[in-house]
C-alpha cells in the first residue's frame, strides 16, 4: 500500500512540475512572439520611411553671432513622421577661425530658437494631422549654428528620424560681400 501511495505522489509531483514548466514555456513563447512582433513592425516602419533635404539655404540676419539654416525636408515615404524630439541633426562646417565643427542641433517645439538649437517653422500643407510631417509634406527647419559659420564654405546637414532614417544635404554658407 505504501508503494501505491508514492507512486501516486510521484505521479502527482510529475503533472505538476509539468504544468508549471508547460505554462512557464507558452509565457515565454508568447513574450518573444510578442518581441518578434513589434521588431518587425518597426522594421516595416522604417522601410516605409523615406525623407530628403530638398534644399538647405544659409540666411544672413542681422545677429552676427550665430549662422541660421532654413531646411526643405520632404517626406516621400507612406510613414508619419512625429515625435521631432527623437530627431538627430548633426551640422558639419567651418567656423570663422578654420576650424571644422560638428554640433548636435536639439529640437525646440517653437519657431524662436536659440544657439545649437532647431525648429519647425512650417509644413506645408499641414491639413491632415497638423504637427506631423505626414507622406507628401514639406518641413522647412530653422536650424541656428553657434559659433558662426565661414562665409563662403561649405558645410552638411545629417538629419536622422526618430525609427533611424537617415538623409543628408550640403549648403553652401553666404559667400563674403
Amino acid at each position: 500500500m505504501s508503494q501505491i501511495i508514492g507512486g501516486l505522489f510521484a505521479v502527482m509531483t510529475l503533472i505538476i512540475a509539468g504544468a508549471v514548466f508547460f505554462d512557464a514555456n507558452l509565457s515565454s513563447a508568447s513574450t518573444w512572439n510578442y518581441v518578434l512582433e513589434q521588431e518587425a513592425n518597426r522594421l516595416a516602419d522604417r522601410v516605409r520611411t523615406v525623407v530628403t533635404i530638398d534644399s538647405v539655404e544659409s540666411v544672413l540676419e542681422e545677429n552676427e553671432q550665430v549662422s541660421v539654416l532654413h531646411a526643405t525636408v520632404q517626406n516621400r515615404g507612406a510613414t508619419s513622421v512625429d515625435r521631432f524630439e527623437g530627431m538627430h541633426i548633426l551640422v558639419l562646417y567651418t567656423d570663422t577661425s578654420g576650424q571644422e565643427v560638428i554640433n548636435r542641433l536639439i529640437y525646440v517645439d517653437h519657431s524662436l530658437s536659440s544657439t545649437n538649437q532647431w525648429s519647425i517653422q512650417s509644413i506645408l500643407p499641414d491639413t491632415f494631422e497638423p504637427g506631423i510631417l505626414n507622406p507628401g509634406e514639406r518641413a522647412i527647419l530653422r536650424l541656428v549654428l553657434e559659433p558662426t559659420a565661414n562665409l563662403g564654405t561649405y558645410g552638411t546637414l545629417h538629419i536622422s528620424t526618430n525609427n533611424g532614417v537617415t538623409t543628408s544635404g550640403v549648403f553652401l554658407n553666404p559667400p563674403a560681400m
